[in-house]
């Protein structure tokens, strides 16, 4: 093609500053308002003709219309070039928001997201997802609104399918919290004394054993990270503690001097033995702001803390990625944080308007962001990079109710696996979904697990 003409160069830059873009493979193209005025400008006849040449009325063809001598592929917007075709980003499920991002079998593409896939339906509040090479498991913490206890545990095809109960139908409890390792799930009995079970995930038991038989205050967040568990408990005033994952263990405390104030609403657990580090989220006092922020303590003997990374706020999430700690705000947005540093102030990612609704939960996977946020009556998951730029929608999905969103243990945590994110919606309800046994907590069975591309 010969050089670029003055003429277009001056055209491209007022197009550019109307939105137009022009003209590399993934950008979207637009020079017809230029080459309907100037047919004789060479850059246009070498592309065809004006608007592109071999379209009726001007209009590139179906799939596009590339310059003569192999260059630019130039497409009418809203499309844009893919791989040496046009696609429309806005509607197409092979390309949808973005060239190559499809959102899979029975799922369509609107306004540049997907439709969310649900796998199942009509359940009582799940929530607390973690997955392993076949399956999904999540928790149901609630009774269902036939008055029944629900079974504690269940697993679901990642495919989708139809839940069945990890162990026998006749075995009953509320449980609030959920990991798996090496194919055994440890989750709490809410109805109990705090106790946390164990099990086989492949359903081969018909009930749980006692992993930490004692009386403690209830369990509100569990992690299982390699030879240890880890896991947050709540009374009025929240504790961290850590045990190995075999033997039965002797418990050691990470808060001993004294509990939190408040909650701990999210934890995380990096590395392994005496090498490892608890981090988590305390939801404390929001009017003194008493213990509340981002914390973290070393699992090694005589180690000491715990010592407060971010200070104030109010935090309810955090992902650890691996340069730093990001950090779900319900007031701020999503932050970030050094691993090792105490008392920093709140270093703003994305702001509140940058989220696309009223942020609900915080994940990172290959150097990305990923948030779900409701927003007029949806749920909206986006992603990122790790310094907030390129922010866009990559789903949605029905969002069954607005109320239950306060809940601090907020039911839309993400999981990311297997190149998906997967999410939940748990429903409905009737109750108090802040007690803390969920005592009285009565779920009208229309949650749903979700599924989006990465």
């Amino acid at each position: 093609m010969p050089a670029r003409s003055a003429a277009l160069a001056l055209a491209l830059g007022g197009l550019a500053a109307a939105g137009a873009l022009a003209c590399s493979e993934g950008r979207r193209v637009d020079l017809d308002a230029f080459c309907q005025e100037r047919p004789g400008d060479a850059d246009c006849q070498a592309r065809g003709g004006a608007a592109g040449g071999a379209g009726a009325g001007g209009a590139p063809p179906q799939g596009g219309a590339g310059a003569a001598g192999g260059g630019p592929l130039a497409c009418a917007l809203p499309s844009v070039a893919c791989g040496g075709a046009c696609a429309d980003v806005e509607n197409d499920a092979r390309n949808c928001g973005e060239c190559g991002y499809a959102c899979g079998a029975g799922s369509s593409c609107a306004r540049g997201a997907c439709s969310a896939l649900a796998l199942a339906a009509n359940l009582s509040a799940p929530f607390a997802l973690a997955a392993d090479a076949t399956h999904l498991y999540f928790v149901i913490p609630t009774k269902t609104n036939q008055g029944a206890l629900p079974h504690p545990v269940h697993r679901l095809p990642r495919g989708g399918g139809v839940p069945a109960p990890v162990f026998g139908v006749g075995y009953f409890v509320r449980a609030r919290a959920l990991a798996l390792r090496e194919g055994t799930l440890y989750f709490a009995d809410l109805a109990g004394d705090g106790t946390i079970l164990s099990g086989p995930a492949d359903g081969s038991a018909a009930e749980p054993a006692g992993y930490v038989p004692l009386t403690q205050p209830v369990v509100q967040g569990i992690v299982a990270a390699e030879s240890r568990l880890w896991w947050a408990t709540f009374d009025g005033s929240s504790r961290v503690r850590h045990a190995p994952v075999d033997p039965l263990p002797a418990v050691a405390d990470l808060t001993p001097e004294s509990p939190h104030a408040g909650e701990v609403t999210s934890l995380a657990v990096e590395g392994n033995g005496a090498n490892a580090y608890a981090y988590w989220v305390n939801r404390g006092n929001s009017a003194t702001q008493q213990h509340n922020g981002l914390w973290r303590r070393s699992a090694a003997p005589g180690a000491s803390g715990p010592e407060r990374l971010v200070v104030g706020g109010a935090m309810f999430d955090l992902a650890l990625g691996d340069d730093a700690v990001y950090v779900a705000d319900a007031a701020a947005g999503i932050g970030r944080a050094q691993k090792a540093t105490p008392f920093q102030t709140f270093s703003a990612v994305l702001g509140p308007s940058e989220l696309g609704g009223t942020l609900l939960g915080l994940a990172f996977a290959a150097g990305k962001l990923y948030w779900v946020a409701l927003d007029g009556g949806q749920l909206v998951v986006r992603r990122s990079a790790r310094d907030g730029s390129n922010a866009r929608t990559l789903g949605r999905a029905p969002a069954k109710s607005e109320a239950y969103w306060s809940n601090p243990f907020g039911p839309a945590r993400l999981l990311i696996d297997g190149g998906y994110v997967y999410f939940s919606d748990p429903g409905t309800f009737d109750g108090d979904t802040r007690a803390p046994n969920l005592d009285g907590v009565v779920s009208r069975g229309d949650g749903a697990i979700y599924r989006l591309p990465q």
